[in-house]
C-alpha cells in the first residue's frame, strides 16, 4: 500500500511540474508580448514591453521587469534636454543646470543612432551615488520641431565602491566605470535589447491609425 501512494506522488509531481513550467513560460510570453503607445498631442508611435504604471500628456513610465520594479524606461518630451536620475538626483536632471551638482562630466561615452530618419543622442550616465550604489542610466534623445524626445533606461548596470580590494588589488573607481559601460553597450542584455526595439519603433507617422 505504501509503495502505491509513493507510485502516486511521484506520478502527480511528473505531471504537475511540466504545467507549472507551461503557465511560467506562457506568463513570459505574456509579459513579453508588444504593446503600443499613440501619443496624439505630439503625433508620435512607439512599441514597449512591460506596464506603464504611470502616463501624463508629455511623460510615460514603463516598468519592463514585474519581478524587480527599479528596472524602467522614463519617457518625456521636453522643451530641453534631460536624463532621469533616480538615485543620485531624485527625478529628471536638465542639462547643463547649473543649479545642481551632477554634469556633464558624469557621461562617459556619447554616440549617435540614426532611427527611422532622426538622430537620437545617446548618452551613457555612470553617477556614482556612495556606499556601493551607482546611477548607470542610458538616456537618449531627439529633437523634433521644438521639443525633445527623451527615454532614459533605468537598470541596475553596476554596484561596488570604489576603494574596496579586488584580487588583491584596491579597486578605482574608472575600473568600475569600464566595467559598468561594458554592460551598459550589451546588446545581448535583455534590459538594453527592449530598450533599443521600442527606440527602433519610435516615429511621427501614421498615430491616427
Amino acid at each position: 500500500m505504501y509503495k502505491f501512494f509513493k507510485i502516486l506522488y511521484f506520478s502527480s509531481l511528473f505531471i504537475i511540474f511540466p504545467c507549472t513550467s507551461f503557465a511560467q513560460n506562457n506568463l513570459r510570453s505574456i509579459q513579453d508580448q508588444k504593446k503600443v503607445i499613440i501619443n496624439k498631442q505630439y503625433g508620435f508611435k512607439l512599441d514597449y514591453q512591460g506596464r506603464i504604471i504611470h502616463e501624463t500628456n508629455n511623460e510615460y513610465l514603463i516598468q519592463i521587469n514585474k519581478s524587480n520594479p527599479q528596472d524602467l524606461i522614463y519617457i518625456k518630451v521636453d522643451s530641453r534636454p534631460s536624463v532621469y536620475l533616480p538615485g543620485t538626483y531624485g527625478g529628471w536632471l536638465y542639462y547643463n543646470d547649473k543649479k545642481s551638482t551632477q554634469t556633464q562630466s558624469d557621461i562617459v561615452l556619447t554616440k549617435k543612432d540614426t532611427v527611422n530618419g532622426m538622430v537620437f543622442t545617446r548618452d551613457y550616465w555612470l553617477v556614482y551615488g556612495g556606499e556601493g550604489s551607482w546611477d548607470a542610466i542610458i538616456n537618449s534623445y531627439t529633437k523634433h520641431k521644438d521639443k525633445f524626445y527623451i527615454f532614459s533606461l533605468v537598470h541596475n548596470f553596476l554596484r561596488g565602491m570604489p576603494g574596496i580590494i579586488i584580487n588583491n588589488k584596491k579597486s578605482t573607481k574608472q575600473e568600475f566605470i569600464i566595467q559598468g559601460l561594458k554592460r551598459m553597450k550589451d546588446k545581448g542584455n535583455v534590459y538594453v535589447r527592449k530598450y533599443d526595439e521600442m527606440l527602433s519603433s519610435f516615429s511621427f507617422s501614421n498615430v491616427s491609425q
